[in-house]
């Protein structure tokens, strides 16, 4: 049996995302010391405001696993609602729909296809010069208000991380996306503090989706969850430390 604790996901996925930040730092730096014509070009994969870059991936990859990791919880919602008439089965279903194309679209940049048309039939510029925030707000702030009585029924360590992770995800995305467009409509594309906006924007992306993930495993864990029906081949633990308490308080299990 696979045995995932949260406190590791966490450790790891937060790493992957240091890393990442600081090498697309180190290319901005270098590519402000030598210039583009090197041999390394213009060290495209690790600058995370380009198509195809390192830091599209592991987002992707974090969004699927997110994505798995719903699904599973919401297998483990769907038990409970025929033993205990609750569960919230559609709304674990419907997150894991949405972070399966939300893989999907950092992956292949499909909201990137919007931005030319409703910039020209609207003349949109400054916080909306990449248009497809306009849409994108109405969608995320609908949906974040349909999410709201799933998000009280939740045990409030449970709530309180996916909302953090949220908040993180979601001020990049469209926080600093919406800056940038500001930052370019008054001083054009190539301004030092776009390319430095850029890597704040995916950098709390991709915190957010590490938390967002590590969250998902820690809920797991604290609800017993498995990956399967009798002998599991997943299984998601506790950290220690978390652990200790519980055995020392039984009525922490509870919360």
């Amino acid at each position: 049996m696979l045995r995932i604790n949260a406190r590791a996901v966490w450790r790891l996925l937060f790493t992957g995302t240091a890393v990442l930040a600081g090498l697309a730092l180190v290319r901005e730096a270098a590519l402000g010391a030598i210039g583009y014509d090197t041999a390394l070009k213009d060290l495209r994969h690790l600058n995370l405001d380009s198509e195809m870059n390192f830091g599209a991936w592991y987002s992707s990859l974090m969004m699927m696993a997110s994505a798995g990791l719903l699904f599973l919880t919401a297998r483990q919602a769907a038990r409970q609602a025929e033993s205990q008439g609750r569960g919230h089965t559609r709304s674990w279903l419907a997150l894991a729909a949405a972070f399966a194309y939300l893989s999907l679209d950092e992956a292949t940049g499909i909201h990137e296809v919007f931005i030319e048309p409703l910039r020209s039939a609207f003349g949109l510029s400054g916080i909306f010069y990449w248009a497809w925030v306009l849409p994108a707000l109405v969608l995320v702030g609908g949906f974040g208000l349909a999410m709201v009585p799933f998000l009280l029924s939740l045990p409030r360590r449970s709530a309180a991380l996916f909302i953090a992770s949220g908040t993180l995800f979601v001020g990049g995305a469209l926080g600093l996306e919406m800056a940038s467009g500001y930052v370019i409509t008054a001083q054009g594309e190539e301004a030092p503090l776009v390319a430095l906006l850029a890597i704040c924007e995916e950098t709390l992306e991709m915190l957010g989706l590490a938390l967002f993930t590590g969250a998902l495993c820690d809920h797991l864990a604290r609800q017993g969850s498995n990956g399967s029906e009798g002998a599991p081949v997943l299984a998601f633990a506790q950290p220690a430390a978390g652990a200790a308490r519980s055995r020392q308080n039984p009525a922490a299990q509870a919360s």
